[in-house]
């Protein structure tokens, strides 16, 4: 089940291999996918396992143990016999490098590392050089016409590495929220650029709009406001910085009725003013 609103390019590097005992880790792809929203797949339960790095943009992943934001920088983790279903978010892409396996090694490594029931492990920035050293070998490996076997050794420590550097933070960072908290993200995600009232936004949660707020910033260290204000903010800033549209349309498209309003606050939270910002592409 696939929905797209454009094609996206996509590399995919195949490493057929036929599986036998020996072979304790059997690399089915390596590739690097570039998802334009809207973009969403869903997998059945899974026959192999995938490692997915998030180089830029963001997006979601919901499989039966909950719902997660993706961002630059994540890693994302498809547990083999599981189901998931993930995808953009927003005006935003979705850039990733990834892997898919199979065999025994990669059951290990999940297991000692304590990441056998772990599906996003964030801010894993360090883990950006082993999925490029990946990609690069990878890319030889089918100029060259390698045995799937070459590859699968250098691949194998690369896993080991990435798994540890994962295992560190994992449970420590991965976000758990309560149900009600759960609910008011996921909702304030669907609703992309329009402002959302707050009693619009406790009714969702079962909760009064004081109990709703202090919910999520207690689990989500800010606000339901400053939250989506904050997703708004970043989408005008993919805008300015990825299209040619004036102030005005990024500020319509962003939930904005007032440019100058507009204007203003983007100067106030990112230290320039759109112009600005546009000729730089980064916040001061």
């Amino acid at each position: 089940m696939q929905r797209k609103a454009e094609r996206s390019p996509e590399e995919i590097l195949p490493f057929p291999m036929e599986e036998t005992a020996e072979d304790p880790l059997i690399i089915q792809c390596v590739g690097r996918s570039h998802w334009v929203h809207p973009r969403e797949n869903a997998f059945a339960p899974a026959v192999f396992y995938g490692v997915e790095f998030i180089h830029e943009g963001r997006g979601w992943v919901e499989s039966a143990s909950g719902r997660y934001s993706l961002s630059a920088g994540d890693l994302f983790l498809l547990q083999k016999g599981k189901a998931y279903r993930y995808g953009t978010v927003g005006g935003f892409p979705l850039i990733k490098s990834w892997i898919t396996v199979r065999g025994a090694l990669m059951e290990y490594l999940l297991r000692i590392y304590g990441l056998s029931e772990t599906t996003v492990v964030p801010h894993q920035g360090g883990t950006e050089a082993i999925f490029r050293a990946l990609l690069a070998r990878s890319r030889r490996a089918k100029k060259e016409g390698w045995h799937a076997r070459r590859l699968a050794r250098p691949v194998a420590l690369w896993l080991h590495e990435a798994l540890s550097l994962a295992s560190e933070s994992a449970h420590a960072r991965q976000e758990k929220l309560t149900p009600a908290v759960a609910r008011m993200k996921v909702f304030l995600e669907s609703q992309g650029d329009r402002p959302v009232p707050s009693k619009e936004l406790a009714a969702v949660a079962g909760l009064s709009v004081s109990q709703s707020i202090r919910r999520f910033r207690s689990e989500l260290g800010t606000t339901p406001y400053a939250w989506h204000l904050q997703e708004r903010l970043l989408r005008a800033e993919y805008l300015l910085s990825h299209t040619c549209e004036v102030v005005r349309v990024v500020a319509g498209r962003c939930g904005f009725s007032d440019a100058h309003y507009f204007s203003a606050l983007f100067k106030e939270k990112t230290g320039k003013s759109p112009s600005e910002y546009r000729g730089s592409g980064r916040p001061a």
